[in-house]
């Protein structure tokens, strides 16, 4: 055999095996479906594939779900910053920001699954705060070049903005499934429910609130949301009642905002209505300092003033937990009563838990903020402990703090570690807002020892798009394969 005879023999096998790759890529497993979920957060936006066998009734009542995985075993998940609500002056950016996403769930899900790949893109709080104007010309871009680049299963009203009691209820459903809390139990009378666990998510903008109750009471009807599971092999349907809040503005970024304006307009009430281009912080570790550009407007409630003028301030550390959280307190706004029943933040009435039996799983702040004090599992939630580190923490200086930092993280470049400490830099104030939120603002006893701050659950990630998915799932939104 010549070379020349050889060498096009093995051409042909190289392509007739990359049409065999092409061709396993291209066809999906008899009844394997997928949908692509971004969530669009007020920081960042994050895309998830997740799978699914279509198949009889779980006995959780809800299919089967995972993240998808690539070919070596990492989840397909893709993380882009900044937030979508940050792109309402720079329009013409979008395509790019949103393509970095589905571009990356495209590679990996097979061609023939595509055009019945559905995909939501939902935005949280970060939107919630924009105008309906601003969010309009956002959502227009995103469905626009969605709809002329993608061959996903795409409506207009996939992509949208979700209200903060959506975000907290599929929370809530997130953190059931993955523990699962929604399989019946064998009963003397037929099967029962199992007790489920409440839900706290604190992101950059808002902060959600939900848990079970058995009674609805004297409760407004915003409040109360139910999710039904219905079993057709059982003839059940369980019925769950679930209270859910979502404060809006009071996200950890938001919050500090908020707090950076009224720590501006008290100066201007103690100093004659100076307006101050420098005021010291006990929020920030002494040695510590940043600069702001302070819009003024009213900061109590859950709804902003439009600013009016803008204000260059530096605030300087002088690191007083005591004092931080006596800044903090006013503007979780707990002056009314609600009576009979108590009132949390922003005045809303809440219908306590039950304290004693009812874990609570902390998402997002909850954990980064108790992970940077080094207060999570298998360390049990203890409030007296957690006061004590912040205390410490809150008195160190920035330089001992930072040389800390430093020792601890020897492995990262200077890149990653300056990175890295754009999310420990704020921990006094972090962490003294959400001890105050937790127990003041939410009414949570100082003696409650079952908050489980996590990121995930059986090793997979805990997030609120996939209580979108099994709650679309299960209301016929989705069809499946």
């Amino acid at each position: 055999m010549s070379w020349h005879t050889l060498s096009t023999y093995l051409n042909t096998i190289t392509v007739v095996f990359i049409l065999l790759e092409m061709h396993t890529f291209e066809a999906a497993p008899v009844g394997q479906n997928y949908i692509i979920i971004i969530d669009a957060g007020s920081s960042g936006s994050r895309m998830f594939v997740y799978t699914w066998r279509t198949k009889a009734e779980s006995l959780s009542g809800l299919e089967d779900v995972e993240i998808l995985k690539d070919v070596s075993g990492n989840p397909v998940v893709k993380k882009k910053t900044p937030g979508l609500s940050s792109f309402a002056n720079k329009l013409s950016d979008i395509p790019d920001y949103i393509s970095a996403l589905l571009s990356y769930a495209e590679s990996h899900i097979p061609l023939s699954s595509q055009p019945s790949t559905p995909l939501f893109i939902m935005a949280t709080a970060g939107m919630r705060l924009l105008t309906q104007t601003d969010q309009d010309k956002i959502w227009e871009h995103v469905r626009s070049h969605v709809k002329s680049t993608y061959k996903f299963q795409f409506k207009e009203s996939y992509a949208y903005t979700i209200s903060g009691v959506e975000e907290g209820l599929f929370g809530w459903i997130s953190v059931n499934y993955l523990l699962g809390r929604f399989r019946l139990l064998p009963g003397d009378k037929g099967p029962v429910k199992q007790p489920t666990n409440g839900m706290l998510d604190m992101g950059g903008a808002s902060m959600q609130i939900a848990y079970e109750v058995q009674s609805t009471g004297n409760l407004p009807s915003s409040l109360v949301s139910e999710f039904s599971l219905t079993r057709n092999w059982f003839s059940t349907n369980q019925r769950y009642k679930l209270y859910v809040k979502s404060y809006l503005g009071y996200g950890m970024n938001a919050f500090r905002r908020r707090y950076e304006e009224y720590l501006f307009e008290m100066f201007g009430i103690n100093n004659s209505k100076q307006k101050a281009s420098r005021i010291e912080d006990p929020c920030l570790l002494e040695g510590f300092s940043v600069t702001s550009e302070i819009t003024p407007r009213p900061v109590i409630g859950e709804m902003l003033e439009p600013a009016r003028e803008k204000f260059s301030v530096q605030y300087t550390g002088t690191g007083n937990m005591d004092k931080c959280m006596q800044n903090v307190e006013p503007l979780l706004n707990l002056n009314q009563s609600c009576s009979p029943l108590p009132c949390a933040i922003n005045n809303v009435v809440q219908l306590d838990p039950d304290f004693n039996s009812m874990e609570f799983y902390g998402l997002s702040e909850f954990y980064y903020t108790l992970e940077t004090l080094k207060m999570i599992p298998p360390v049990q939630y203890n409030y007296s402990s957690v006061l004590r580190k912040i205390e410490e923490t809150c008195s160190t200086p920035w330089e001992t703090y930072l040389s800390t930092l430093r020792k601890e993280n020897t492995n990262l470049s200077e890149e990653k570690f300056n990175s890295f400490l754009g999310f420990k830099k704020l921990i006094c104030f972090k962490a003294s807002y959400l001890v105050s939120a937790f127990h003041k603002g939410l009414h949570f006893p100082t003696n409650y020892d079952k908050l489980i701050p996590t990121l995930e659950i059986n090793t997979i990630e805990l997030q609120w798009s996939l209580g979108a998915l099994l709650y679309k799932l299960k209301f016929g939104v989705i069809q499946t394969s």
